[in-house]
Formats: structure tokens, C-alpha cells, sequence
């Protein structure tokens, strides 16, 4: 269809292009070549105020600026006259109506509504006296008319206002329009309304009319008049339009005699295909599905050798297939789907594979037609142009022939839910290009081999789920993977492998009982899947060969088998999270090779046999989450080379044993919430790479063993990455599963015993991330040398004895983020500087008696304000602060004035206003000094802002009235008043016209965001463009965010003012800037750590000063023009190395320059920025550019880097060997270049790799071997479409425990 429509299209446009009576240019910027034409000024004053008329929340035009008209974007001018002849300005970002979900998804029309002009056409375009063509559609006018004077236009001949959301009836004055050939309005409007046709005789030149999707049912028993009229008329759509009748006249159509193309789909036609069909001896395309069509398909298209395209799906056709169809030669889509067609395919296909120069038939739809059925005849080879076959749901039996292997071209084959009850032939094997086949639901029978599927390398879809039982799989492939897929259903008992094979089928969702496999398997990956019932009883005798076994996370029952016993190669044994009952079994002797046994997570009883010491490789014992009982055996000192020991969550018992010390590999040792008793052996003190220790949740006692600091463990920086298996850990107050990242975790938690005594010294511990000691009976004063513990992030002390201050050098613990010092006798004033600023919640320090100051209400003696203030303040009881009545009284004045449908204030009654909800006191001065009533759902209030806040709350520093909504009302000027303000947020709250300069006499302010503070939907008419000058006032600024805020005005100077202040976030993205100086005017932009300018219409190359700010960490200057290549923001590399010697680059953490012009090459770039010694880079954007050239391979040397995104540009080559190096690496995005070379298989050794796409390139002939992925565990979205096509994956392996 696609290609049928492209012809028609391309055919039509021919024609439309040669009746034009003028030359036309399209003007983009200074382009050489072309001549100077400038439109008059009545027509850009026309585009200025037709520009004005509209909301463009995207800046699409923000390209109308000058007084060049012609140059603009989406204006098109005639070369000869500078006339304005053409209007462009469809929405290229949302699909059109005809578009199929299938090729588009929610996230396209998200991103285009954003990109979508609205509000309303102003009449000032009647000036454009010549205009011919006019684009508005797929935009949204929101349910605006179609303006009445479109049909003055005299001239137009292309008119589109598809998909473009108007509303009412189409005017009739389009009928005037009599010079018009092009008329598209499909889906004009957002709600049904009637209309009629009647206007649309007056338009006797048209060619091309699409109506689709408008109601016509006023205009059913005369339409067939109304298009008759149109005697040039070629192609003609109006589905779903309620025509509801097809006229039974002769002639219907007779002056329409050249038509190409009728599209009457889903009109609710109940009658029988009318004989006037086959009078359009051009038509070429005929789609009449979902209609209530009856009776057979008759002969008479046989004799239409013109047409290419007809679906009929949909219907209610009944009979046989007329023969003649098959006489269709140039035929290239057939649907006949979801009817009642009966009978055979014989005569019909032998039809087509009588075609001279074979059939040119491209797709063929038979599917359900229940009664459609015998044999699937050898003809079926002849059609060699085929690329879709759908003949599921009918009644097809026997064989697929051997000549379906001729179907080269074949990408999509189904054939699901017959009775084929014959073979699978081995020529499915020679579609090269099949990428999906559906063969499931069938009785078939035979073998089935990977002769079937061995060349099958495009192929990304397989179904032949619930075969019979007597077809047999036999696949001499030593792997099958096809983990981490959603495949259901279950696995057949009949699978055949050979010596040696893996299979890996884990993380999908078969199920039902442990299927049976061949004997001769040496890997079993069955985990993450819904098997249940009881592993067999017999898996020992008839897997004797297993190495690993791999049952995991199922719902298995039952006991765990003694025949395991018999597998005496094993060397993983992984049974955890089912649900396995009884005792551990005697299955240990003969197992030299294993180093894996994992059995936590079930309900396992009894004791832990004391064989298991026999174990001399054993790693990884995880024996967790069970109900073991008894002591830890003895015999399990043998196992020298534990890396990992976990027993907790048991009920095991006993003193922990000293010959733990012994384990001189043991990285961690997880007991914890057992019944362990006695003291913690100081043995423990020697474990040199230990780095997580839990023993919480026993009964231990004595004191923390002295030598606690010598851990080496937790003061080691791993260089490398390990495998740890996966943890459970306790951190920042709750519980954390760790798996790739385990073996960076440094955890102490010996929380919820009887341990007494003092804390020993533990500042050797320079790693530690995480020290536990609650709930004990700790006595003395907190170490001093805490404070030393840089990399700590939780400190929990609480539920102890602790006594004394708090040590001041706590304050310099940075990484610090929870702390909990509750329930001890600590004593004397809280800190406040650094870290401590953020631990305002009082239950941190709760029932310390002696402790003071903030956040606790009790005062330290010789604070301010010790006592009440005496101007009358409502006051609770002794220990919690009361605001003044004043200010309590201008709140609810302030409530009154809002609309609170969601009653989110409903807490703002009673005395204590410090207690309302969104109302911060200070519990020194008992002011309020914070409102914080920021709305985080569709709970935001509406109303107005009184003029007492500025009075009465006079203390206020912080003010977020965020997302809410004010119903277009302004800024309020007496926020300027608010001088002791150091925070204010005003961002999405649907204010409305300028930012008042009042806003500049805070000199305090820190925090800014007035981002999208105007509703631009909602009040269209209050639009203001905004100046900058007031800000140059906020002395004290840091953070400033005013993007979406129309600072076209400011376009010469913003960057003079904003680079007085001392920012160190600048926010203004969409603000219409325009101009991007050459210059740094001033040199206090230096501190500057964020800066965003996307989507403002720089048109220019990259500035220098941009690279010269040093401690820029985040540049964002995505969706702008760009140009030039991006050495040209230096001189040369020389001044490029200098920049990185001072430092100027190396900061950098996020680079964003894509959707820009960018060319030539980057290979100095990236150079330069791996020269850099912090290795700081994390994330870099380039894409939607035209740059080009070979990826250098310093790349590889941005050792910190996570995401890569260079897709759509020019890139050549092969992707360098040293992108291996990038272990960090989570994106990587190289589709749509011109990558010609090869993928290396360093590729596999990015272990964190999450998404990769490598799609519409030129790949060098090669094969992707299993070391390209097999490493990559983490993968969840990987894109290789589009090939060389003589590339093929095979895709190995990947061992993941």
C-alpha cells in the first residue's frame, strides 16, 4: 500500500508542479546559489501578525525575524516575482491520521502536541494575494472554526487542514475555491459534527479529495452526486464518513472517468459489491474493509489489470475465491480477511503463478476465514515477490510445501491455529529474509532441526507453542538461549540436544511442571520463570552430566533430590527462592568442581550437614532465609576459599565460631537474625578483605572487639570489578538487594544485640560506607574519630548509653546522609554547620536529654530568644513554637482568597498556625519563615495572593507556589517587598503577563524559578514579552531558572545582565534568545556549574567562552542551529589542549550538543577531553548533527563515561577496540550513521550496558560472535536492525548467577 500511495503521490505531484505558472524557491538561511528575493513588507506584516495569532510552544517560528520574509521557516517565495506563494507549516512531529499504531506510539504524539501551533488564524493572510499552497495540518486549533475566508483565496490549489483539531462544519465558502487540485481535511475536527457536500461542486479543478473521518450521513443518499460532479477527479478518500449506501445506479460516477484511487472503508455499506466498480478501468487502489459487504467477490475484477491494491477485510463476502483474481498481474496487495470465504486456494494461486513475468503480489491476507482450508497448494513458490503471507485461523491442512524455500523476499509467514497436520518442511530454511513466522496451534508432525532455522538470521520471531507430542525438536546446536525474553507457555518434553549443550531458558514466563530434557545437557538455566510442582526425582540420573543447575526463582516444591548426588561434575548448584521443603540432603561426596550452592529462600529444615565441609572449592555458600537450626558445623573450616558466607535468617545457635578467622578469602559474612550468643570472636579481626559484616540480630554480647579497625577490607579501593552474587543490605534505614554493584558496598551492622561497653577506634575504616551499632548497651562518649569516616553514608548509634557531645568534626562527614543519635544520654548543643544543615528532623536526636538547639525546641543557654516573644504569639505547650496572631490571621486571610477543591489547607485551623500544613516557624524567633504549598499531584489551588503577606509576614525566607493554578492572574508586585526572601518558586502555577520588576528589590534571593510560570493554553491573549534589566539587582543570586519565559526582548543583552550575578545554575531553555554573543562580557560567570540554553534559535557557531568556564559541569545546548564544527568554539587544538591544562574542560560531566548543524569531525575533542586527568565526562550527546568521520579511539580513554548518543550523523569506520575500556558504559547509540567498518567484540566487556543501538548502518560483512554480548547481563534494549545483509548475529551464552 505504501509503495501504491508513494506512486499515485509522486505521479499527482508531477502534475500539480507543472501547472504552477511561477518558479519557487525554498529560502534557508544565506544559501548560495540562490537569488535575492525578499517579500514585500504588506506580507511579512501579514506573517508578523498571522505569527502573533497563534501559540507556538515549541519556537518553530522562531526563524521569523527580519525583514526577509522568504528566508523564514515554512514561508516559500516565487523565484521570478518575490511573491509569497507557499505556506508549510504542517506539523511534522505527529502522525497523520492514515498513520498505524502499529508504526507510531503514544510517545510521537506526546512530542508532537508539544510542537503543535494553536489558538487562532488571523484574517491578515488575505494579503498574501498569490498564494497557492497552504499546509496547516496535524496541528491543534483546539476546536476553532475553519476560518470563512479561506475560500477567498482564488489562487490556492493546495489546501491540508488534516488532523489539524478545528471544529464545526466545513464553511462553504471552500467552495469557491475553483483553481484548487489538492484538498485534504481528514480528521479536521476534534468531535463529530454533520455536514454536507453540497459546496462541493464549485471546485471543478480538484484532483486529490480526502474527507476522511468527517461525518457525512446527511449527505448519504446524494454524495455519489456530489463527487460526480468533479470530472478530473483521480483519487478520492472518504472512509468512515457514514455514507452508510453505495448507489445501485449504472452510472453513479460517469463523468468521474479517470480515477485512481477509492477509499470507501468503514461507511457501514451492507449491500453487495455494486457492478459500477468495473467501469474504473484506471483504479489501481480499492479499499472497502470494515464495511457489511455481501455475497461473493464477483469475477469481474479479473479483467481491472490495473489495480494494485484491494482489501476487502472486514466483511461479510461468502463462497469461493474467484479464479480471475489471480489474473491481477500487477497485484501487489490482497485482503481478504475476516470473512466467511470457503472452499480452496488451488485455482487461485495457480492463477497468480501463471503471471508472464511472475506475480508481483507483495502481501496476501487470508486469515480468518474459518472455512478457508485443504491443502496450501505448490503453486505458493511462484510467488516470488511475496513478503507478508497471513493464513492463520482457517482450515488448512497437510504440509507447507517444499516450495515455500522460492519465497526469498518472504519476511512475515502465519499460519497459527489450522489443522496443518503434515511436516514443517526444511526449505522454511532458505528464507533469508523472514523475520516473524507464526506456526503454532497446528498438529503437526515430524522433526524439526536447525537445518529449519540455521539461516534464518533475521528472524526475531518464533511461535510453534502447544505442538502435538508428535513432533519431535532436535536442535544439534551446542546452545540454546533464548533468556530474558517474555516467552510463555510450556517447554516441550521432546527437545533433542547434543553432547555438551547449554540451555539457557531463564527469565521468561513457561510454566507448569520441570520439563524433562535430553540426558546429555552440561548447562540447565531454567530461573526466573513460573515452573512448578517438584524438581524430578530422577534429575541426578538422567542429567548426569550437568555442570551448572540453574532452577531459581520458580514456585518448585517438594524436597530436594538425592539422585543430585549422582552429578558429580557439578559445579553450580542454585535452588533458591522456591518453595523447597524438608532437609538439606547428604549429596556432597564427589563434588570437586563445585563452587556454587545456593539454596536461600526456601523452607529448608534440620541442620547443616556437616559433609558439606568436604566442599574444598566451595565459594559461595548461601544458605539464607530458610529455618536451619542447630550449630554451624565444623567440617565447614575446610572451605578455605569462601568468598561469600551467609547463613542469616535461620534459626541457627551456638557461639559464632573462631575459625571464621581461617577464611582468609571471605569477602562477606552475613549471620545476621539468628540465635547466636557469646562474644564476637576477635578472629574476625584478621579476615584482610572482609567487606560486609552483619551479624545483626542475635543475642551477642561482650563488648565490639578492639581490633574492629583493623578490617583492611572496608579501607581497600577495588580497581576492579568482581562477581559477589547478589545481597541483601541493610542501609540508610532500609533494606537494599545489591547485585552488580555488591562488591562496592562497606557495611558493619552488628545492630540488636546485648553488646556493651565502649566503641573502640574505627578510623582505619576509611571506606566504610555503612556502621550499624543500635539497639545494643554502648556506653561512653561517641570516638572522636568518627569524624574521619569520609565515605560514610549511614551512622546509626541510636538505642544505646551513649554519652557526652557530639563530636564537632562530625560536621566534615559530607557523604553523610543518615543519622540516627535517638534514645542515648548525649548532652550539649547540636552542630549546625556542613552536613548537619540537613538533619532537621527532630526524632534524630530524640530522648537525649541534654542535647539542645536546632531542630530540637529545647534552647541552649545563651540562645536568642529563650523566652516567648511578648507581642503576643498563640502559644501550644512549653516545648513547641506558636506563630503571632498577625501572621496567623493573614494566613487564613491568605486561605480565604483560594479555591481548595482538593483541601489541602484543611489542616489550617486552631490556634497554632505553626502546625498547619505548608507552614514552617522558626523555633527561635517563633516567625514564620517558610510557606511551601507547591503542588505535587492535581491538587492545586486556585485563587488569588492577598496584599498582607508582604505586610505581616515580614520574616518570610522561602516561598514555593509551585504547579498550582492562579487562574491567569499576575504576578503579584508586593512579592518584592518580601526583602528578607532567600527562596522563591513560582514556577507552573498558570500566573499571567510580565515578571514584574518589583522581583529585582530581593537582594537576598538565592533560589529563582519562575520557569513556565504563564499558562499559554489557557490565556493566550495575556502573552508578554519579558525584559531582563530587574535582575541585575539580585546580588546574592545562585540558581536561576526562567525557562519557557519569553525573553525575546532581552535577545541583545542577556547575557551582559545575567553574567553580573553570581550564578552557579542558569536555566533559560525556550526563551526565544535568539542570539548567542561571541563574547563573555564579564568574567563572574565563572562559578557556574549548570548551564542550559536549549531550544532558543542560536544560529551560529559554538563560542569559545563557553569551554572557558571552569567549574561548568552540565552544558545543555540541545535543539538550537548550530553550525560549524565544533573545533571552531577554539582557535585550534592548541588553544583546545591550553583550555584542558587550566582545567576549563575537564569538570565536565554532561556535554549536550545534539539536533543542532554540527559538522566535520571530533576526533580533537575527544582527544582533548581524555587527556583529562579527573576522567569526569559522564554523559555525551552529539546526535541529530551531520558530523562525520572515523570514532577515535581515545574515546575508550573517557574511563567515566555512561552515556554515548551520536546517532544520526555522518560517522564512518568501525567502532573502536578501545570502547571496551568504557566499564561504566549504560548507553550507547550509534543508528543511522554510515558505520561501515566492524563491531568489535571489546564490545562484550561493557558489563553495565543497558541499552545499545547500532541499527541503519553499513556493518562490513562479519559475524557477531558470543563475545559481543555475552557479557552484557544488563542488557534491556539492544536495536541491530538493518544489517549488511550478509552480517550474522549469533548470539552466545551469557553465565549470569
Amino acid at each position: 500500500m505504501a509503495n501504491i500511495n508513494a506512486s499515485i503521490h509522486f505521479l499527482l505531484l508531477i502534475f500539480l508542479s507543472s501547472t504552477f505558472l511561477y518558479l519557487e524557491t525554498v529560502k534557508l538561511g544565506s544559501c548560495n546559489g540562490v537569488l535575492n528575493v525578499s517579500c514585500t513588507e504588506i506580507e511579512r506584516k501579514a506573517l508578523v501578525d498571522f505569527k502573533q495569532g497563534l501559540t507556538d510552544p515549541s519556537g518553530r517560528l522562531s526563524s521569523w525575524v527580519g525583514l526577509d520574509c522568504c528566508r523564514w521557516s515554512g514561508v516559500v517565495c516565487s523565484q521570478r516575482v518575490p511573491r509569497v506563494i507557499k505556506l508549510k507549516l504542517r506539523n511534522q512531529y505527529v502522525r497523520s491520521p492514515e498513520a498505524n499504531d502499529e508504526d507510531t506510539g503514544a510517545f510521537e504524539d506526546d512530542y508532537g502536541a508539544a510542537h503543535a501551533f494553536g489558538c487562532e488564524i488571523s484574517h491578515s493572510l488575505l494579503d498574501l494575494k498569490d498564494l497557492r499552497y497552504l499546509d496547516l495540518s496535524m496541528n491543534n486549533f483546539g476546536g476553532l472554526k475553519i476560518p470563512k475566508f479561506i475560500g477567498s483565496f482564488k489562487r490556492l490549489r493546495y489546501l491540508n487542514l488534516s488532523g489539524a483539531s478545528f471544529g464545526g462544519t466545513i464553511p462553504p465558502h471552500l467552495g469557491n475555491l475553483s483553481s484548487l487540485l489538492y484538498l485534504d481535511l481528514n480528521s479536521y475536527s476534534l468531535e463529530s459534527v454533520e455536514n454536507d457536500l453540497h459546496w462541493l461542486s464549485g471546485l471543478s479543478s480538484l484532483r486529490h479529495l480526502n474527507l476522511g473521518n468527517i461525518d457525512f450521513s446527511k449527505a448519504a443518499a446524494y454524495w455519489h452526486r456530489a463527487v460526480n460532479s468533479l470530472s478530473s477527479l483521480l483519487e478520492l478518500r472518504l472512509p468512515g464518513c457514514g455514507l452508510s449506501s453505495l448507489p445501485d445506479l449504472s452510472l453513479p460516477f460517469g463523468n468521474v472517468t479517470s480515477l485512481s484511487v477509492l477509499d470507501l472503508s468503514t461507511n457501514g455499506f451492507n449491500s453487495s459489491i455494486p457492478l459500477w466498480l468495473f467501469n474504473f478501468s484506471s483504479l489501481a487502489y480499492l479499499d472497502l474493509n470494515s464495511n457489511s459487504l455481501q455475497g461473493s467477490v464477483p469475477e469481474g475484477f479479473g479483467y481491472l489489470i490495473s489495480f494494485k491494491y484491494i482489501d476487502f477485510s472486514s466483511n461479510l463476502f461468502i463462497g469461493h475465491l474467484p479464479r480471475d483474481l489471480g489474473k491481477l498481474f500487477n497485484l501487489r496487495t490482497l485482503k481478504l480477511s475476516f470473512n466467511s470465504i470457503s472452499g480452496e486456494i488451488t485455482e487461485f494461486m495457480d492463477g497468480l503463478s501463471e503471471c508472464v513475468n511472475s506475480s508481483r503480489l507483495e502481501s496476501l491476507d487470508l486469515g480468518f476465514n474459518y472455512k478457508l482450508g485443504g491443502f496450501l497448494p505448490n503453486s505458493l513458490g511462484h510467488l516470488k515477490n511475496l513478503k507478508s503471507l497471513h493464513l492463520w485461523n482457517n482450515s488448512f491442512v497437510g504440509s507447507i510445501p517444499n516450495s515455500i524455500g522460492n519465497l526469498s523476499s518472504l519476511q512475515g509467514f502465519y499460519i497459527s491455529k489450522n489443522q496443518m497436520n503434515g511436516i514443517i518442511p526444511e526449505s522454511v530454511g532458505q528464507l533469508s529474509a523472514l523475520v516473524a513466522v507464526d506456526l503454532s496451534e497446528n498438529p503437526w508432525v515430524g522433526v524439526v532441526t536447525e537445518s529449519h532455522f540455521s539461516n534464518l538470521t533475521s528472524l526475531t520471531e518464533l511461535a510453534i507453542k502447544k505442538s502435538s507430542p508428535n513432533i519431535t525438536l532436535v536442535f544439534n546446536l551446542e546452545l540454546l538461549d533464548v533468556a530474558n525474553n517474555q516467552m510463555s507457555g510450556r517447554v516441550p518434553n521432546s527437545l533433542k540436544f547434543p553432547e555438551n549443550a547449554v540451555v539457557d531458558l531463564s527469565s521468561n514466563r513457561f510454566h507448569d511442571p520441570f520439563p524433562h530434557f535430553s540426558s546429555n545437557l552440561s548447562s540447565l538455566y531454567l530461573r526466573d520463570n513460573l515452573f512448578s510442582g517438584p524438581i524430578p526425582r530422577d534429575v541426578g540420573k538422567t542429567m548426569l552430566w550437568l555442570t551448572n543447575f540453574d532452577v531459581s526463582w520458580n514456585s518448585l516444591n517438594g524436597t530436594i533430590p538425592l539422585s543430585i548426588g549422582k552429578i558429580t561434575g557439578l559445579a553450580s548448584l542454585v535452588l533458591s527462592n522456591n518453595h523447597l521443603s524438608g532437609e538439606i540432603p547428604l549429596i556432597w561426596n564427589d563434588k570437586p568442581d563445585l563452587y556454587i550452592v545456593d539454596m536461600e529462600n526456601n523452607s529448608l529444615s534440620g541442620e547443616i550437614p556437616s559433609s558439606m565441609g568436604i566442599l574444598n572449592s566451595l565459594m559461595f555458600l548461601i544458605l539464607s532465609g530458610n529455618k536451619l537450626s542447630g550449630e554451624i558445623p565444623s567440617s565447614l573450616q575446610n572451605c578455605k576459599d569462601m568468598d561469600s558466607f551467609d547463613l542469616g535468617d535461620n534459626r541457627l545457635s551456638g557461639n559464632l565460631p573462631s575459625w571464621i578467622g581461617e577464611m582468609q578469602s571471605l569477602l562477606i559474612l552475613r549471620l545476621r537474625s539468628n540465635l547466636f550468643d557469646g562474644n564476637i570472636p576477635s578472629q574476625m579481626c584478621i579476615l584482610s578483605h572482609l567487606h560486609i559484616l552483619d551479624l545483626a540480630h542475635n543475642n551477642l554480647s561482650e563488648s565490639v572487639p578492639f581490633c574492629l579497625g583493623n578490617l583492611s577490607g572496608m579501607a581497600t579501593e577495588i580497581s576492579n570489578e568482581r562477581y559477589e552474587g547478589q545481597l541483601s543490605v541493610v542501609m540508610k534505614g532500609r533494606e537494599l538487594i545489591y547485585q552488580n554493584t555488591l562488591y562496592l558496598v562497606n557495611s558493619i551492622d552488628l545492630s540488636d544485640n546485648n553488646i556493651s561497653g565502649k566503641l573502640s577506634e574505627i578510623r582505619n575504616l576509611s571506606r566504610l560506607g555503612t556502621l550499624n551499632l543500635s539497639r545494643n548497651h554502648l556506653t561512653g562518649n561517641i570516638p572522636e574519630d568518627v569524624g574521619s569516616l569520609s565515605q560514610l553514608e549511614t551512622l546509626d548509634l541510636s538505642r544505646n548509653q551513649l554519652s557526652g557531645l557530639i563530636p564537632p568534626n562530625m560536621v566534615s562527614m559530607t557523604s553523610l546522609n543518615h543519622l540516627n543519635l535517638s534514645y542515648n544520654r548525649l548532652s550539649g548543643k547540636i552542630p549546625t554547620s556542613n552536613q548537619f544543615q540537613t538533619f532537621n528532623d527532630p526524632s534524630i536526636y530524640r530522648n537525649n536529654l541534654a542535647l539542645c538547639g536546632e531542630p530540637l525546641a529545647m534552647k541552649c543557654p545563651g540562645d536568642d530568644g529563650a523566652t516567648t516573644d511578648s507581642s503576643g504569639c498563640c502559644r501550644g505547650d512549653h516545648h513547641r513554637a506558636a506563630s503571632f496572631e498577625t501572621e496567623r490571621v493573614v494566613l487564613l486571610k491568605f486561605k480565604q482568597g483560594l479555591t481548595d477543591s482538593s483541601h489541602r489547607l484543611s489542616s489550617w485551623v486552631g490556634e497554632d498556625c505553626c502546625k498547619w500544613r505548608g507552614v514552617i516557624c522558626n523555633h527561635k524567633s517563633l516567625h514564620v519563615i517558610k510557606l511551601n504549598l507547591r503542588s505535587l499531584n492535581d491538587d492545586g489551588t486556585h485563587g488569588k495572593l492577598g496584599d498582607e503577606i508582604s505586610h505581616s509576614l515580614k520574616y518570610l525566607n522561602q516561598l514555593d507556589l509551585s504547579l498550582n493554578n492562579f487562574e491567569g492572574t499576575r504576578i503579584p508586585k508586593l512579592i518584592g517587598s518580601l526583602e528578607k526572601l532567600r527562596y522563591l518558586n513560582l514556577s507552573g502555577a498558570s500566573f499571567s503577563g510580565p515578571i514584574p520588576p518589583q522581583l529585582g528589590n530581593l537582594s537576598r534571593l538565592i533560589y529563582l524559578d519562575i520557569k513556565e510560570y504563564f499558562d499559554f493554553n489557557t490565556y493566550p491573549d495575556e502573552s508578554s514579552q519579558n525584559d531582563l534589566q530587574w535582575i541585575l539587582s539580585l546580588s546574592s543570586l545562585r540558581h536561576l531558572n526562567l525557562g519557557e519565559v519569553n525573553l525575546s526582548r532581552a535577545f541583545a543583552y542577556w547575557l551582559h545582565v545575567v553574567s553580573k550575578l553570581p550564578l552557579s545554575e542558569l536555566h533559560l531553555p525556550s526563551c526565544g534568545l535568539s542570539v548567542l554573543p561571541r563574547s563573555l562580557p564579564s568574567s563572574n560567570l565563572t562559578s557556574l556549574s549548570m548551564l542550559v540554553l536549549s531550544n532558543n534559535g542560536f544560529n551560529s557557531t559554538i563560542p569559545h567562552w563557553l569551554f572557558q568556564l571552569g567549574n561548568l559541569v552540565y552544558l545543555d545546548l540541545n535543539f538550537n542551529n548550530l553550525r560549524g564544527s565544533i573545533l571552531d568554539a577554539f582557535a585550534n587544538r592548541t588553544c583546545l589542549e591550553s583550555l584542558r591544562k587550566m582545567g576549563s574542560l575537564c569538570n565536565l560531566k554532561t556535554l549536550i550538543l545534539s539536533e543542532n548543524d554540527l559538522n566535520r569531525e571530533i576526533t580533537e575533542m575527544i582527544h582533548v577531553l581524555s587527556g583529562c586527568n579527573k576522567c569526569s565526562l559522564e554523559n555525551l550527546n552529539l546526535g541529530l548533527n551531520e558530523l562525520g568521520g572515523l570514532l577515535p579511539n581515545s574515546l575508550g580513554n573517557l574511563c567515566n563515561l555512561q552515556s554515548l548518543l551520536l546517532w544520526e550523523n555522518s560517522f564512518v569506520g568501525s567502532i573502536p577496540n578501545s570502547i571496551g575500556n568504557l566499564s561504566h558504559m549504560k548507553e550507547l547509540y550509534l543508528s543511522n550513521n554510515q558505520m561501515n567498518g566492524t563491531i568489535p567484540e571489546t564490545l562484550g566487556q561493557l558489563h553495565e550496558l543497558a541499552a545499545l543501538d547500532v541499527s541503519e548502518n553499513s556493518w562490513r560483512e562479519g559475524v557477531l560472535m558470543e563475545a559481543h554480548l555475552s557479557n552484557l547481563t544488563n542488557l534491556k534494549e539492544l536495536s541491530i536492525a538493518k544489517f549488511a545483509s550478509r552480517s550474522r548475529p549469533q548470539i552466545g551464552h551469557p553465565y549470569q548467577y
